[in-house]
């Protein structure tokens, strides 16, 4: 396997954020339509979305850089 120190690899910030935004609108819609559901509830739903769409995001970040390497190595 060849150095990859000396590589940066780049990330598109603007293009996480607005997915990120995108994924948190959909949960809002999602969970403001009914809104027979207590405040706590809500909140609980926000949090396990956020964990879960932050692992979704973090594994595809992950595969992303996994075949970068290989291109590389």
């Amino acid at each position: 396997m060849k150095n990859i120190k000396g590589k940066k690899l780049k990330f598109n910030l603007k293009e996480f954020i607005s997915t990120y935004i995108r994924c948190l609108a959909l949960i809002m819609v999602i969970t403001v339509i009914p809104n027979l559901i207590n405040k706590v509830e809500i909140a609980v739903t926000y949090l396990m979305a956020g964990i879960f769409i932050g692992a979704l995001i973090i594994t595809v970040i992950v595969l992303k850089f996994r075949r970068r390497w290989k291109e590389i190595g």
